[in-house]
C-alpha cells in the first residue's frame, strides 16, 4: 500500500508482515522436516508404554548421610 502522506513510500501492511512471517517459518522448518530421526543408543527411558523405569538403589555414601540425619 502506498503511503498517501509521502508519495513513493510503501506503508507496512498486516498482509505483508504475515507473508514474510510464513516464508521465514517455512525456511526454518523445511530442513527439520527432512531430518531423519535416529534412536538414541543408551536411552534412560523404557522401550514403550507399560514398562516401568527401574528405581536406582541408594549407594553407601547416601545411606551414610541419611544415617547421620
Amino acid at each position: 500500500m502506498v503511503d498517501p502522506v509521502v508519495p513513493g513510500r510503501i506503508r507496512p501492511s498486516r498482509r505483508g508482515f504475515l507473508a514474510a512471517s510464513v516464508a521465514a517459518a517455512g525456511a526454518v522448518a523445511a530442513p527439520a522436516a527432512n531430518a531423519v530421526a535416529t534412536p538414541e543408543v543408551a536411552s534412560p527411558w523404557p522401550d514403550g508404554p507399560g514398562q516401568h523405569v527401574r528405581t536406582q538403589e541408594p549407594d553407601r555414601e547416601l545411606r551414610a548421610l541419611l544415617g547421620e540425619l
